[in-house]
């Protein structure tokens, strides 16, 4: 029963390792999945990052091109302008729209607008936005000088009203960056703003010259043309990325070498309020380009629906069957250790102990002698074996049989044991003879008259067994280290001899 429980008895690691394998598997699992799911975020801003570079790269060229088109071109009419924005346009799908403002005497308006009608717009004329309140087209006041939109490509009826447009009279934004960009050496981008035919955007001004440095002043602007580049925030966004679940795009203007952000181009689309996100990545990100500073802020929300059930199960799957067997070598080999240990305590049991009361046998009684005398020696002490024979032993057993007699030296060896040191030990050499060594006796004459009273205080009660009391008695012999021997056998063969004499003492006295 003992070996069983032994053999049953699985170490804590060892269980624990059991129950929390399959638990640190699944971790595992939704941390692949998770670094996964952070590296595809990564990826996925990388490539729109890259993507909004090239965009605004490739707006800046085109730009470039167009101005330049329209600055040699000084008697090119409007449709060759519009056949080359148009080219522009199929090489550049994303450009939203060319536009061309030039600078218009207060003198010249009434020639210019008739000019256009002519052209084919019956009802322009030059006119302001009202970009802040009531977003409707208002009527310029007389002014010295007028920059009107005279050109857009593509012409849609939505965007019609842009023709005509006074910068200067419609918004700061418009004005303001039209000026800079007489002195900037590269297309120049506006603040962002709410387009006329609706969201927002902004636009990109190269004066159509070949420039000098020109030196401006308030009271005039040399007579110029000025290409323009209208650009809408949504076009900025990758498609793919925008048409992602999970996904929000927040791009901002941000000033040149600065990296406080001015105003949103494009807004995050809003979340359901039915959706609760496990965990959402968040990063921003600059855009490099200097006539375009951006800053693109990226963000994913992590459900339930993004994970790979079928990667997870699988790793789950296969770190609970490395686990499992894990612990199963793991039990295997401590099954073994403790079956290899019970066999050598069981071994040690056998060759030290009697098997039927338990007690130490010769061998083991042999070793212990050695250590009691080697240690006598150095202290000085004395070291006293006692030799016990029961007495008419042979008797119990031809009575009531070897099972009585095998219970009653069980008894007879527990009462022993109780009588004596813990540092004593009490041996059964053979039948219904034992062996009591006694270590560290300091005074011979202490033992002799304390000693053999304990023992036979034993015999002094009866023994149950078989359900009769029996009354049984011992002969002892006694020997010491030194003065009777130097070594165990020598003090057996004294004690021995002693206990004779003692049994025949007592034969003489009972008859």
């Amino acid at each position: 029963m003992g070996r069983c429980t032994e053999l049953s008895s699985i170490p804590l690691h060892i269980k624990l390792l059991y129950f929390a394998g399959p638990i640190a598997a699944a971790l595992l699992a939704f941390l692949i999945q998770f670094n996964g799911l952070a590296q595809s975020f990564e990826d996925e801003l990388d490539t729109a990052v890259y993507q909004i570079e090239t965009t605004v790269n490739s707006f800046e060229v085109a730009l470039e091109g167009f101005a330049n088109f329209i600055a040699i071109s000084h008697d090119i009419q409007d449709d060759q302008i519009r056949a080359y924005a148009q080219g522009i346009r199929r090489l550049y799908p994303d450009l939203y729209m060319f536009e061309i403002a030039s600078e218009v005497p207060y003198s010249d308006r009434d020639a210019f607008e008739r000019l256009m009608r002519i052209k084919g717009y019956p009802d322009f004329r030059i006119h302001g936005f009202d970009y802040t309140a009531t977003r409707q087209v208002t009527t310029v006041a007389e002014k010295q000088f007028y920059y009107p939109i005279r050109f857009i490509e593509p012409e849609s009826p939505e965007v019609m009203e842009v023709l005509g447009l006074d910068l200067a009279s419609s918004s700061g934004i418009l004005i303001e960056t039209l000026l800079g960009s007489l002195k900037a050496p590269r297309p120049l981008a506006s603040r962002p703003f709410e387009l006329l035919e609706g969201g927002k955007g902004y636009v990109i001004y190269r004066p159509a010259v070949a420039m000098p440095n020109v030196r401006l002043d308030d009271a005039k602007m040399p007579f110029l043309n000025f290409a323009m580049l209208v650009i809408r925030g949504k076009d900025l966004l990758p498609d793919g990325l925008m048409g992602q679940s999970g996904y929000r795009a927040t791009l901002s203007f941000t000033g040149v070498n600065t990296e406080d952000v001015t105003e949103v181009l494009v807004e995050p689309i809003k979340i359901e309020e039915s959706a609760y996100p496990l965990y959402t990545y968040t990063k921003t990100v600059q855009v490099e380009n200097e006539s375009q500073p951006f800053r693109l802020t990226l963000e994913k929300d992590i459900s339930w629906n993004a994970f790979n059930w079928l990667k997870i199960l699988s790793i789950t799957l296969a770190g609970v069957l490395f686990f499992y067997y894990l612990t199963s070598r793991l039990s295997k080999a401590h099954s073994r250790d403790i079956l290899a240990k019970y066999e050598r305590d069981k071994l040690y049991s056998q060759a030290n102990f009697d098997l039927l009361t338990g007690l130490p046998n010769t061998n083991l009684l042999m070793d212990r002698a050695e250590q009691a005398i080697r240690m006598a020696e150095r202290s000085g002490s004395i070291v006293a074996i006692c030799y016990l024979d029961l007495d008419k032993f042979k008797v119990v057993n031809d009575t009531w049989g070897h099972d009585a007699g095998n219970e009653l030296l069980i008894q007879i060896a527990l009462r022993l044991k109780q009588a004596l040191r813990a540092e004593d030990t009490v041996a059964r050499i053979h039948g219904d003879e034992f062996v009591i060594l006694l270590p560290e006796v300091n005074k011979l004459s202490a033992w002799d008259y304390n000693i053999p009273d304990k023992l036979l205080s034993i015999f002094e009660q009866p023994f149950y067994v078989a359900g009769q009391a029996l009354h049984i008695t011992g002969s002892f012999g006694v020997a010491s280290y030194p003065e009777d021997g130097r070594d165990l056998e020598s003090l057996l063969g004294v004690s021995d001899k002693r206990m004779y004499v003692h049994k025949h003492e007592l034969n003489a006295l009972m008859s």
